[in-house]
């Protein structure tokens, strides 16, 4: 969502400069022209102006094509986010306590996806001297933060490590109010991962004996998979057709 929000008001500050140099060109070439009439190549830098003005007028053309496009996406993201009732957790980060999901950035996960979270912080330490009235002078240290981020694991080979972004740009200082927010918010992220992660490994007793539930939360799209391994299982004659119905209730009873 964030990330949209950023394109679309990139792509509006781009066609803004666009409309600014247009008019400078069009106030500029009436002038050109005149002078053209005594000093005749300047006929040439005014040809060159219009050239510009036209190339600069198909260039604003595509920006409002890709503007339109744009504000289309983030209207079907606002709508599923909304539809499927995730919450805003920090920026590109949701939750939807009704499908079970989360979004980092554009992409969804299951809760039994999420395996491991770390919050990831660099500093860098400046010194200035700083000099007092009586010519005397003492050495400050400022601490600054160059990044950080939350690394999710996530049950992903292709993409096992999502880099979860809570600085955007520059380095920020870490006695600011900038970087208590920024903290603030990881504290916040952290915590809901964690407790995602607790919940996938939370613990039972069943027949006297604790057993680990390494995946509480089946996704629909996981449970259409298991169950379609059950069923050749059960074709090929390996499970009776009461584990295989017994069996498939189970997976169907975990998605919620």
């Amino acid at each position: 969502m964030e990330n949209i929000i950023l394109q679309i008001k990139s792509e509006k500050q781009k066609k803004v400069s666009c409309i600014v140099l247009q008019i400078f060109i069009l106030l500029l070439l009436p002038f050109i022209l005149l002078l053209s009439l005594v000093i005749p190549i300047l006929l040439i830098f005014a040809i060159l102006l219009i050239v510009l003005e036209i190339c600069i007028g198909k260039y604003k053309k595509r920006l409002n094509e890709k503007i339109v496009k744009l504000e289309k996406a983030k209207k079907d993201l606002d709508l599923f986010l909304y539809e499927n009732e995730y919450e805003k957790v920090i920026t590109n980060f949701y939750v939807s306590h009704k499908k079970k999901k989360v979004m980092l950035y554009d992409k969804e996960f299951g809760f039994s996806q999420i395996v491991n979270c770390e919050l990831k912080e660099s500093n860098s330490i400046t010194q200035n001297t700083i000099a007092t009235s009586n010519i005397t002078a003492f050495t400050a240290q400022n601490q600054y933060c160059t990044e950080c981020y939350i690394n999710v694991t996530v049950d992903d080979f292709k993409n096992p490590n999502v880099k979860l972004n809570l600085k955007e740009f520059g380095r920020v200082s870490k006695s600011s109010g900038k970087y208590k927010t920024m903290m603030s918010n990881a504290d916040n992220a952290m915590s809901v991962l964690k407790l995602i992660i607790s919940k996938n490994n939370e613990k039972y007793v069943e027949n006297g004996i604790i057993t680990k539930v390494e995946h509480r939360y089946i996704t629909e799209e996981n449970a259409s998979v298991q169950i379609e391994r059950l069923s050749q299982l059960y074709k090929d004659g390996v499970l009776s057709e009461y584990e295989f119905e017994t069996k498939k209730k189970e997976l169907l009873d975990k998605v919620k």
